[in-house]
C-alpha cells in the first residue's frame, strides 16, 4: 500500500485490513534505501501499549508481518490440534497450550506426557513431563517454541476404570466373531 508521507504503523496496518488471526505480532519494518536498517515493532493486545510504542513508516519502507508459530497438542486431550501462537506476547507455555486444547481427558496418562521439539541441526528431543506436576507447580511451566508437540498418551487402565465392567461386557457381546484358520 503506497503512502506519500510518514504514517504510524497502526495506520499502515489498518490500510492493509489489519492483522489476520494467524499473524505474528512481532512486525519488522525495512527502511527504504537501507535494507540493513530494520525496525521491530510489537503489536500488543493492550491498546494503550500498542499506541504508545508505535513507530513511523516512511514512504518506500517495507512492513513484514509473518505468520505466527504453531504448537501442537495431540493425544488424549479434549480438542487435539495445532494452535497459533498469537496471544499477547506470541509465546505460549505448556499449561496454556493444554488449556487451549480443552485439557487432558479422564483417560489421559498425565504422568507420561511428552514434549517433542526439533533442535538446531534437525534432530528431535523428546522430554517426558508430568502434567500433574506442572499443574501443581512442582516443576516450572515450560515455554513452547513454534513446531513443538505436546503429546498426552492414552491410559488403558484408566479407560477400563471409566468404562466399567458393564460397558466392557456389552461391547464384547456385540463384537463380531471371526473364525481363525
Amino acid at each position: 500500500y503506497p503512502i506519500a508521507t510518514p504514517r504510524s504503523i497502526l495506520d499502515v496496518l489498518a490500510l492493509a485490513g489489519g492483522l489476520t488471526t494467524v499473524a505474528d505480532r512481532n512486525i519488522l519494518i525495512e527502511r527504504h534505501g537501507d535494507p540493513g536498517m530494520q525496525v521491530r515493532y510489537f503489536y500488543s493486545n493492550d491498546a494503550n501499549q500498542a499506541v504508545d510504542q508505535q513507530v513511523l513508516v516512511n514512504p518506500g519502507d517495507v512492513v513484514l508481518v509473518s505468520k505466527a508459530g504453531i504448537v501442537y497438542v495431540l493425544g488424549d486431550v479434549n480438542h487435539p490440534g495445532g494452535y497459533s501462537m498469537t496471544n499477547n506476547d506470541s509465546k505460549i507455555t505448556m499449561l496454556e497450550a493444554l488449556a487451549i486444547a480443552g485439557g487432558a481427558t479422564n483417560t489421559a496418562k498425565q504422568g507420561q506426557a511428552r514434549l517433542i521439539r526439533k533442535e538446531p541441526g534437525g534432530s528431535y528431543s523428546d522430554r517426558r513431563i508430568s502434567i500433574g506436576d506442572l499443574q501443581e507447580g512442582k516443576i516450572p511451566d515450560i515455554a513452547m517454541q513454534p513446531g513443538d508437540v505436546l503429546y498426552v498418551p492414552f491410559s488403558f487402565g484408566r479407560n477400563l476404570a471409566v468404562l466399567g465392567a458393564g460397558s466392557i461386557a456389552g461391547a464384547a457381546a456385540s463384537a463380531a466373531i471371526y473364525a481363525l484358520p
